[in-house]
């Protein structure tokens, strides 16, 4: 019976989706984001990678995937980077890569591949260092460095993929048409400005992507859903 299934979605987008698909319509499926452990993302101290780096006043961009590839139909978005790295050459500007797997080799002199981070804390770490978060997915159901990202208190900005920006803190983040490398500039340059220049209005961020995004709400979440089955 249709009464006893609840399906659920990771974001309004997969959601929306599955309302198209002739099998899943009809069930109304109901938005469970994924959870973090917001004991871990949450703003972190960054002295050591700050220091590893030799950062003293540039402007931080991270990002985070699980390969970095720059093949031009990559799914990630790899090149994508680079080019970013290209536009902000002239700008007192580092772009930080956290990968698990992937090359470091031949990349722009104000390009850092720091490889794949040996613990969650110090993923968190690079998060709280980053002046803004970039996303260059093709398609993404969730998107985990948007949610982490700003639980430690960094704005996020990005190419339009489907779930980052359906699942995304609309006052905190700027997301762009794919593939549109002006625009996305633009948004690095406003929200590196923000986290440097207007902190205050940064100040509430942490809090309120956690009271969304940490585990126990998605636990919360779930029970609710047993609870209405029982």
């Amino acid at each position: 019976k249709k009464d006893n299934i609840i399906i659920t979605a990771v974001s309004k987008w997969v959601k929306d989706r599955a309302n198209q698909s002739p099998i899943l319509n009809g069930l109304n499926p109901i938005v469970v984001h994924n959870g973090v452990d917001e004991n871990i993302f949450s703003p972190k101290s960054f002295t050591e990678l700050s220091n590893k780096y030799k950062l003293s006043s540039e402007f931080v961009v991270l990002y985070v995937t699980a390969y970095f590839e720059t093949e031009i139909n990559g799914h990630k978005g790899g090149k994508y980077i680079l080019e970013l790295a290209e536009l902000l050459k002239r700008q007192n500007v580092k772009i930080i890569i956290a990968a698990n797997y992937g090359s470091g080799t031949g990349l722009p002199s104000n390009v850092f591949y720091h490889g794949r981070t040996k613990t969650q804390l110090e993923l968190a770490q690079l998060y709280s260092m980053a002046d803004v978060t970039v996303i260059t997915s093709v398609k993404e159901t969730f998107s985990m460095p948007v949610s982490e990202s700003l639980c430690c208190g960094t704005p996020v900005v990005g190419f339009k993929a489907g779930g980052p920006e359906s699942i995304a803190l609309k006052n905190y983040s700027e997301f762009v048409e794919y593939g549109n490398m002006d625009k996305l500039s633009e948004s690095v340059g406003r929200w590196m400005k923000v986290k440097r220049e207007e902190p205050e209005v940064l100040s509430e961020l942490p809090q309120k992507a956690i009271s969304i995004y940490s585990k126990q709400q998605m636990s919360n979440n779930y029970m609710d859903m047993y609870d209405k089955l029982i």
